[in-house]
Order: C-alpha cells, then sequence, then structure tokens
C-alpha cells in the first residue's frame, strides 16, 4: 500500500551497495520527506561512493533542499533533510545519467508547489525520460514538456491502473540474441518487438547491420546469425540511445571481420565501473585490440577460427553486464573464465540457468578446479596469469597470504595448496634469508626491529611483484607492527593457520634452529591472536593434537577453490540429508566415519555448545574438521524459535561471522531477524564463498497455507538466501501435506526445506527431498522430535515410488571381471536413486545401439571397443571427448539427448595433483606447474586422456613414448607435446603415466627415480604390481596404481548419473570385498577413504 507520498525518515542509513538506480531515484524522494530535524543517510559499497551523483544533489540543493556529502563531494553518501521539496525551477544536467531527470519527474508530483525541469542540453538515454513520463501518465499524472530539455510536472497524487503490463527488460534480452548471432544460431525473444518504447530493443537493428537476419514484429524478435564459415560485420555505430547494450555489442565486435566504433557512450565510465576502461582491459588480455575513444570505444575483431588468442579470467569488477558480455564472448571464443559470475544477480538472476537451459550453452568450471554443480564458467584458464594489477584482479587470482605462529604449518601448507592449484609458493622468511642471509644472525647481531623493518619491506615488494597466482607465507611475528597489519589487512585473502597453542609449544621446544622469542610461544600468542584476527578474512583450524596434514591441506585447498569462485558450497540436490549435532562440547568418540556416510552437511547447532565463546566455537569446529570433510552448516537458533539463544542481534550476527571466518560453509540465518545489518553480513559471507539458509521455527500452532508461503519468501532473505527453511509443529497427520503443499506452490527461486516436526509430521520429512535433517543410531537422541535415519526416509521414498529409475549399462568386452557394478550399484543406492547397474558384454555395435536407444536407457560406461565406435551415435560431446577422440561415459539427458563424456582424464588429473601436494609438502623448492616435465608412455586412448590431462594442467613439458615412434609422434602432434625415444635420459622428471599393460614390463632405472622422485601413475591394474610401481614405490616415489583411476573415474560418472556427491567410503567399502575375491592386498589410499579421509 502506497502512502501518497508522506513518507517517514529511516530509523536507519539505507545501505544501498552499488545500486545507481536505487540511488538517484531515492535520492529525490527522501526530500519529500517533512520532519523536524530529520535526517535520511543513503549509503552504499565501495563502488557506490565512486559514482557521481553531484548532478542531481546539486540541482536539489539550487531548489532549497538541504544536502550534504558525507565524505566525498560528489557521491554518496548523503544526507537529506526532512524538510521538503519546495518544487519551482529546478536545473538538471541529464548528460551523466538519465535516471538523474527520471528521478526528478517521479518524485514531482509531491513538491509544495509544481516542478519546472530545465535541462541546459539534451540528455543521454533519451528513451528512458521518455519510458518514465510514459508511465507517469499511466498513473494519472501527465507531464507537459518542450523538446527533450523542458518538463512541467503538475502537482498530484498518483492513481493506480486497474492493471499494468509491464513490458519484458530489452537490456537482458541482447545477451541470448547476441550469443544467436556470434554462433550462427537463430532465437527468438518473446515480448520484445518494435512496439517497445525501451532504447535497448533496437539492437536488433544493430545486428541486422553486422549481418544477422532478423524478423521483428510489434511483440517478438527473432535473430539468426550468420551461417559457420562467415562472419559478423564491423560496423560504426551510435549507441547514445542504448548505452547499458553497448557492452554486448562489444562482445560481437570482438570475433566481427574489420574494426567497430562504438560512440555516444560516454555516460558508461560512472557505471558499477568504467565499463569502457575494463572491456578494453579485459579483452587485451584476451589478445584482441581494443582502444578508448572520448565518448566510446573501437575493436578490431579476430577470426576465431584462425586466431590464437591468450585464456584469461574476466575481472567483472561486480559489474553485471561485464559478465553477461564476456558469457557472449565465451560462445565462441574458448578459454574465458568468467569471475564473480553471482553478480548478473542484479538484474537477471537466471541469466546462467537461462542461457543453458533455453539457449543451450556449457559452462565448466577452470580446469584446475573440481567440477560442482552450480559453477558456470566458460572455457577454462592456463596456468600463467594475465599481467593486471592487483586491484584488476578477479577473486580466482588473487595471491593468498599465509599468517599465523611459528609452528603452525604455514610453510607446509602453503607449498601443498600452491602445488594442489598450480601456482607459486613464495615463504618471507627464505626469501629473507636469501637476501639478507639466517634470520637468527640478523636478530642477534641488529635486533628485532630492524629484521622487522627489512621484513615489512619485503612484505610489500612480494604483493606488489607477485599480485596473482602465488601463496606467500608469512613470518610468525609480521603482524607486531601496525604498518605491516595495514599491508596486510589491506589485501584479501588472507589466511590465518590456527594451531592449538599448546601443540605449537611442544613443537617449537624441540625446535633449536630459530631464533628464540623472547618469551614463551604462549605469552607471544596471547599478545598476537587480536593481530592476527584484525588482518586475516578466513582462519584454517587444526584439532588439539591433529597431525594429518593431508587432510589440513585439503581442507585449505578447498576453501580456495571456494573463495576463488565466490559461490559457495554446491547447491542441495535431490534426496539429501543433514544430520545436526546437538552436544554442548563436541564428543569425538561419537564421529565415526560411518555417522556421515548417508548425508551430504553437518550442522552444528552452535546455540546448544557449553560457550559462546568464539575460541570455544573455533575449537569445536576444528574438532569436526578434523573427524568430517562435509560441508558444515553453523546454527545459532534462538530461544523463541526453539533454540537456546537469547543474546543481542549483534552478537548474534558476530557469532555468524566465525562461521565464515572459520570456513563454514553454511550459515543458517533467522529470517525474523532481516534487516539492514543482515544484509549486511549476507553480502560478506556470499563474496566469501558462504552460502545462507534462511530460515523460520513456528512452534505454535501450525499456520495456513499463506502463512507458511509467506514465511518462505520472507526465508528468501531479499535474493541472499540459496536455501529457504520452514518447520513447524504438527498436530494432525494431514499437517505434513499442508506444509508440503504449501511450500510446493510458493513459487520459491530458491530450493526449500519444509518440514512438519513431532511424530505425526514424520510424512514430512519422506516428502522433503532436499537437505531433510536426518537421525543415525550412533546419536545419544535426535536433534528434533519425528527425525528419522536416512535409510528409513529412503526405504519409505523406495516403497512408494519415489525414487527415479533407469537402466546404466557397462559397454563391452572383456568385461567379466569388472568391479564396475559394484562401484555403481552401490553409488546409486546411497544416493537415493532406484537405478540398475548391468553388464552389456557384446563386441558387436547393434547390440549397444539398441540398448542406449532404449526408453528406460540411462547411462553406461563404456570401454573397448566402443569408445570410438559410439561417438557418430551421441548428440553432445564435451570438449574433452572430442579432443581426447575417445568417449567412456553416455548419460541421457533431461531432454532425452545422448551425452558423451570422458572420465578417464579427470581422473588422472585429480590423482597426479593429489600427488604434487602431498610432494610439495615434504620438498623445500618444486618448479611449477609450467616448468615441470611429464613423461607418458603409450600411444593408445588412455595416453591419449593422460596428455590432455597434463595440458589441462598446465605442465610445461609433457613427452610421449612408445614402441612404434610413429604412433607416438602421431598422438605427440594432436596435444602439442614432444618425442622422448629414451625416458632414462631425460634430465628432469615430475610426473609419469605409463598408459601400457603392465604385462609390457615398462619401467625406469630406479637410480632415475630416487634422483627425481616424479609422482607415478599406472594405469594398468591386472596385475596389480607392475614393474614401474614396484621400482616407483622402491625409489620413495609418490605412486598410483590403475584400480585407483578406476575408483575415482568411476566417482566422477556417478556424480554425472546422480547429481549428487559419490559417497566414497560406501563405494570403497563395496570395491574392497570385490577385490578381496581376487586376492588384490590393501590399497592405501583405500583404507585413508574408509577411515574418513579422502572424502
Amino acid at each position: 500500500s502506497g502512502l501518497g507520498g508522506s513518507f517517514q525518515v529511516p530509523p536507519e542509513p539505507l545501505y544501498l551497495g552499488n545500486a545507481g538506480t536505487a540511488a538517484r531515484f531515492l535520492t529525490t524522494c527522501a526530500t519529500l520527506i517533512r520532519a523536524d530535524g530529520g535526517t535520511t543517510v543513503l549509503t552504499g559499497d565501495k563502488r557506490m561512493k565512486q559514482r557521481p551523483i553531484n548532478d542531481l544533489t546539486d540541482a536539489l540543493k539550487g531548489c532549497g533542499c538541504a544536502i550534504s556529502h558525507l565524505e566525498s563531494p560528489a557521491s554518496l553518501p548523503i544526507s537529506v533533510a526532512s524538510t521538503g521539496l519546495a518544487g519551482g525551477t529546478i536545473r538538471l544536467s541529464g548528460k551523466v545519467s538519465s535516471q538523474f531527470v527520471s528521478s526528478v519527474l517521479l518524485s514531482a508530483p509531491y513538491a509544495q508547489t509544481p516542478v519546472e525541469l530545465i535541462l541546459p542540453e539534451p540528455p543521454v538515454s533519451l528513451a528512458y525520460i521518455d519510458m518514465t513520463v510514459a508511465l507517469m501518465a499511466r498513473f494519472g499524472v501527465h507531464v507537459s514538456r518542450e523538446g527533450s530539455t523542458v518538463y512541467r510536472v503538475p502537482k498530484g497524487v498518483y492513481t493506480n491502473p486497474s492493471a499494468l503490463q509491464v513490458e519484458c527488460d530489452a537490456s537482458s534480452s541482447t545477451y541470448p540474441l547476441a550469443i544467436a548471432a556470434i554462433t550462427g544460431g537463430t532465437l527468438t525473444a518473446e515480448a520484445v518487438g518494435s512496439a517497445s518504447i525501451q532504447g535497448d530493443a533496437k539492437f536488433a537493428l544493430l545486428l541486422g547491420r553486422m549481418g544477422c537476419s532478423v524478423e521483428q514484429d510489434a511483440e517478438r524478435t527473432t535473430i539468426t546469425g550468420p551461417p559457420v564459415g562467415s562472419r559478423l560485420q564491423a560496423i560504426e555505430v551510435d549507441m547514445e540511445p542504448m548505452t547499458d547494450a553497448f557492452m554486448t555489442a562489444v562482445a560481437l565486435a570482438a570475433v566481427a571481420d574489420g574494426t567497430t566504433t562504438i560512440t555516444g557512450i560516454a555516460n558508461q565510465r560512472v557505471k558499477e565501473c568504467n565499463r569502457i576502461e575494463v572491456m578494453v582491459t579485459e579483452l587485451g588480455k584476451l589478445g584482441i585490440a581494443a582502444g578508448q575513444l572520448p565518448d566510446g570505444i573501437w575493436v578490431t575483431g579476430v577470426d576465431p577460427a584462425t586466431a590464437t588468442l591468450r585464456p584469461a579470467t574476466i575481472a567483472c569488477h561486480n559489474d553485471h553486464r561485464i559478465a553477461m558480455s564476456f558469457a557472449v564472448l565465451g560462445a565462441r571464443v574458448p578459454g574465458i573464465t568468467i569471475g564473480q559470475k553471482s553478480c548478473v544477480e542484479k538484474t537477471y538472476p537466471e541469466f546462467w540457468a537461462d542461457m543453458t537451459r533455453v539457449v543451450g550453452m556449457r559452462y565448466e568450471p577452470p580446469s584446475d578446479a573440481p567440477r560442482t554443480e552450480g559453477q558456470q564458467m566458460v572455457g577454462t584458464v592456463g596456468e600463467e596469469s594475465a599481467e593486471v594489477s592487483g586491484t584488476e584482479l578477479g577473486a580466482a587470482e588473487r595471491s593468498v597470504v599465509l599468517v599465523g605462529m611459528r609452528g603452525a604449518g604455514k610453510t607446509h601448507l602453503g607449498r601443498a595448496a600452491a602445488a594442489a592449484l598450480g601456482w607459486q609458493f613464495l615463504d618471507l622468511d627464505h626469501l629473507y634469508e636469501a637476501r639478507h642471509g639466517p634470520i637468527i644472525e640478523a636478530v642477534e647481531a641488529e635486533g628485532w626491529p630492524s629484521f622487522r623493518a627489512r621484513e615489512l619491506q619485503l612484505l610489500k615488494e612480494t604483493l606488489s611483484s607477485r599480485p596473482a597466482r602465488t601463496v606467500i607465507a608469512c613470518g610468525g611475528g609480521i603482524v607486531e607492527t601496525a604498518e605491516a597489519r595495514a599491508v596486510l589487512a589491506a589485501h584479501w585473502p588472507v589466511v590465518q593457520a590456527l594451531k592449538p597453542i599448546e601443540d605449537i609449544e611442544a613443537y617449537l621446544n624441540s625446535d633449536s634452529s630459530r631464533p628464540s622469542l623472547g618469551e614463551p610461544p604462549s605469552e607471544a600468542f596471547a599478545r598476537r591472536a587480536a593481530w592476527y584476527d584484525e588482518v586475516s578474512d578466513f582462519e584454517l583450524l587444526a584439532a588439539p593434537g591433529e597431525d594429518d596434514w593431508g587432510a589440513q591441506e585439503r581442507r585449505f585447498v578447498r576453501l580456495l577453490r571456494r573463495v576463488q569462485a565466490a559461490e559457495g558450497a554446491t547447491a542441495p540436490q535431490a534426496h539429501s540429508f543433514f544430520i545436526s549435532l546437538t552436544f554442548p562440547e563436541i564428543d569425538v568418540s561419537l564421529l565415526r566415519p560411518e555417522l556421515f556416510d548417508d548425508v551430504d552437511m553437518v550442522e552444528l547447532r552452535v546455540d546448544l555448545l557449553a560457550s559462546l565463546e568464539p575460541a570455544f566455537i573455533r575449537r569445536q569446529l576444528a574438532l569436526l574438521r578434523q573427524r568430517c570433510e562435509l560441508p558444515i552448516l553453523f546454527t545459532i537458533r534462538s530461544a523463541k524459535q526453539g533454540g537456546k539463544y537469547d543474546g543481542s542481534a549483534s552478537l548474534y550476527l558476530e557469532l555468524c561471522q566465525v562461521a565464515v571466518r572459520s570456513c563454514c560453509e553454511w550459515v543458517d540465518l533467522e529470517a525474523d531477524r532481516d534487516g539492514t545489518a543482515m544484509q549486511d553480513f549476507c553480502r560478506h559471507a556470499r563474496a566469501n564463498g558462504v552460502q545462507i539458509v534462511g530460515s523460520h521455527h513456528e512452534l505454535g500452532e501450525m499456520p495456513q497455507t499463506a502463512e507458511i508461503q509467506e514465511a518462505l519468501r520472507r526465508c528468501e532473505l531479499q535474493g541472499a538466501a540459496a536455501l529457504a527453511k520452514f518447520v513447524g509443529m504438527a498436530s494432525d497427520p494431514l499437517h505434513a501435506l499442508r506444509v508440503n503443499t504449501a511450500a510446493s506452490a510458493a513459487n520459491l527461486s530458491i530450493p526449500h526445506v519444509a518440514l512438519a516436526m513431532g511424530h505425526l509430521g514424520r510424512m514430512s520429512r519422506v516428502l522433503n527431498l532436499i537437505m531433510t535433517p536426518v537421525t543415525h543410531h550412533l546419536l545419544p537422541v535426535p536433534a528434533a522430535p519425528g527425525q528419522l535415519s536416512a535409510q528409513e526416509i529412503m526405504v519409505a521414498r523406495t516403497n512408494f515410488g519415489y525414487l527415479p529409475s533407469k537402466s546404466f549399462y557397462l559397454l563391452g568386452s572383456p568385461i567379466t571381471h569388472s568391479p564396475s557394478p559394484a562401484i555403481h550399484g552401490t553409488g546409486f543406492a546411497a544416493n537415493g536413486c532406484g537405478h540398475t547397474y548391468s553388464k552389456l558384454e557384446t563386441e558387436e555395435l547393434p547390440v549397444v545401439l539398441e540398448a542406449i536407444r532404449a526408453p528406460a536407457f540411462g547411462g553406461a560406461s563404456v570401454t573397448i571397443p566402443f569408445k570410438e565406435l559410439l561417438l557418430p551415435h551421441v548428440d553432445v560431446a564435451s570438449d574433452s571427448v572430442l579432443a581426447i577422440g575417445a568417449l567412456n561415459t553416455l548419460t541421457t539427458t533431461p531432454d532425452g539427448n545422448l551425452a558423451a563424456d570422458n572420465t578417464d582424464w579427470q581422473a588422472i588429473r585429480l590423482l597426479l595433483t593429489r600427488g604434487l601436494s602431498t610432494r610439495a609438502a615434504a620438498a623445500s623448492t618444486r618448479p611449477t606447474r609450467s616448468a615441470m616435465v611429464a613423461l607418458v608412455v603409450g600411444a593408445g586412448g588412455t595416453a591419449r586422456a593422460a596428455c590432455y590431462a597434463l595440458k589441462q594442467m598446465g605442465i610445461g613439458s609433457v613427452y610421449v613414448h612408445n614402441r612404434t615412434v610413429d604412433k607416438a609422434r602421431a598422438i605427440a602432434g594432436e596435444f602439442g607435446c614432444a618425442v622422448c625415444e629414451a625416458p632414462s635420459e631425460l634430465h628432469q622428471l615430475d610426473l609419469l603415466v605409463s598408459c601400457v599393460p603392465g604385462a609390457a614390463g615398462f619401467t625406469l632405472p630406479e637410480a632415475q627415480l630416487r634422483a627425481q622422485l616424479p609422482v607415478v601413475l599406472d594405469a594398468a591394474y591386472i596385475p596389480r604390481q607392475t614393474p614401474l610401481l614396484a621400482s616407483a614405490r622402491a625409489s620413495g616415489c609418490i605412486a598410483y596404481e590403475g584400480v585407483e583411476m578406476l575408483f575415482e573415474q568411476g566417482c566422477i560418472q556417478c556424480e554425472i548419473w546422480t547429481k549428487r556427491s559419490a559417497p566414497r567410503r560406501k563405494i570403497v567399502q563395496a570395491l574392497v570385498v570385490c577385490l578381496q575375491a581376487k586376492d588384490f592386498g590393501d590399497v592405501a589410499s583405500f583404507s585413508d577413504i574408509l577411515a574418513g579421509r579422502l572424502l
């Protein structure tokens, strides 16, 4: 319900983020408030505080409004006195933004006298002002005008029309239309046609000039791009009527024939970023020539069919249009990674989903990152970063700084993380000693102050020279000076390695190689603890007595990959569960691996802990992390919603901040607390890769359907939440159905959890398919009344026929002894699927084609002889399949297409990356990936997958060795490798992948293996102990065997088919039973998985 212009003074500043439209419109709205002594403060994020708004505020001050700029003289924050808008003549420049004009026009009817708005020159984007005037007329206020520079607005009150048809956003439609143009496809945009009054609706005419076929009527636009083999044509165009679409046009110009010139867009320099400058910079990263003009940009296009462009990560500067425009370019140019992809939510939250579902684009995570649901990026990134300054870097590239006490493991963790990411590792202490000599001697000779001064200078130099793709470990005392703390606080991300001080003391007391601190480590830590917190963004927690460095390394790498993507944890899938720990203190004896077998997440009920001191909470999180590698949901439930927390609202958010700093993947926020402070927290959490659950627990009588739906909508937290959760109390069995049907009909924009607690509400847990809370027989009591175990719920869903059921196969011959049925049968059962998996042993292609064309076919593992034979019969093939020339995975997509993928290369990459991380942690120095040497033995399909994997990892030199040199030369030529006829003569070897049968007898001299210590993978698993593996292990190499590769590629297939994480521990249990029947023996990594590690 409107207020007729009678606004009230807001009780607190209005935080607008980087929403320029809101800032401009609300500035004039705020002048309408009349209240003695009242003021309205409008503020925003860092970029909003740089965007000029003084043309508007100066105009309003010219007609008597009292407006003060609180920081810069031209931007937010501003304070608007509640003196009312006097009206009369207002003189305003509309050259920076047409929204300044619309802001005054929209509020003018409520001024104290009629308004005459005079513009000294024609404004930019006149079409948007025309839209404003037309909309005001629909609401009963008619503006008279003289051309485009004088507008007269009478006093009045808006009257709502009985119905109003709002046009689709023409700006958003430019992206899918441009994708059709750049790929040679055809696309129709509904509800955007020639009758639109939006300037961007004329973008279709621009596409026509570039060579597209355009069909447009009053209500729709259809675009067909130039056919394959033809190129878009460069043009000269004034885009002043549609400035927001200029970046889409630039994406097309980048592949057009000739040089495109775009003018009339000077105002785009003061948007979410300097868009003209950013487009030039980011195109330059790719190797595409572009430059700025006084009011525009020029771009010289390349032919993507012949040009060799550089892969690059695009820094979006939190600008939605930058991200969407480069997504358009990525549809035609490989090697583009979009950083900050969630920034599209500002205007087009469904962009990535629509481009996948409607347009058919495919998005993949970067090559060095794990494939996770919800990551949608374009192409891959090579190892070397683009030459950009630190302020231009996206989250995926920024160098990571490690701080923490001496002995906390910074060097060990830093080396391992750098190896896993393919980055460089630098230790400031080592750099210091290389330049100035041993630290212990420097301190004894000159004292700590001199050392600290040199250390500070080294820190500044390193951050300046290594802004990208480097892990930097600092000395423990780096925080001792205020200047060093300021340098660290200005950098992101900084990670604190936080190990219990008693463990650090025990370690340091046994190490005499370091200079004395002059005080016990515990006293040093007590003084420094607050400083470490001040400068760090995250804390990498170690549990008391924890000595499993591998687990800590994996936690660190997971954290970095999550915050680099800035996307948070994997989106919840159907048939997912979480278990809640409700102890006053973590009891590690209860945290056995089987407790977590059937769940996807573990909730820590922080409100039920014995203490809410941050240090105590951190220790509980560390103990939990030590026993469980699943995502953690951090929850503080208030007393009025069934919990125990009764503290202040500010303390509530401060405690939730512990979750962000401690690397929890999810945080539960009570929707009733939503407001400015919570929205600020949500923005911070999401920027650091943390997902939000918006929740509401109703403890009284079960609400009616409409009330449940309204509660769930509040749980969306104004778009900040990734999951909405409503829980009520069931006093009737029908309440289970009520919450389920209410939630399903609420049309939420995010997944939901809807439950009825208590014995009578158990059916709601069966019906709720996403993130259902469950109990386990190992827990002393259920966390909530009416909880069931995951197994009980799955049995009920099976009996009711809720589980998907398709037929999956292993296709090929010979396959009699394959353990694949054990892998996938277990994976399907544990992940809530009714699928079947069976062997189809045949060499006859017609038999296989009949099976894969059956209506019930869901997918297949493919082995010889069909890895190549089936390629002509698939509808969609991944980039890896096209490059390798072989598939091993088939999947029927939701639209009925047959998709081909190759998981062999992904398994190879995973194992080699793990091995490099372990090797790096044990060595003082190791080369970056671009300086590494790898050897692939063999020339068959697996060797091709290995070459592809090594190239995706960014390995600098890859050699291929094969008994038949011509075959080696052929595969080497395809993948940009070199031929090696004598592997024993290689002077450096970091990675070795054998893709020949074990009976071939290939190995290397043990002296060479001992000296070079390569990470070894032998893809053969029958016989298990090949000569190469025996020599590698005897020489101290990290070595993986074929059955580990089989297991890893099978787990990736399981995730593709079930859309859930593979139940690795359960799969290993089944696989071990299968292998024991063959007297296979123990596999080291399998033992780690069974113990709850490597999950």
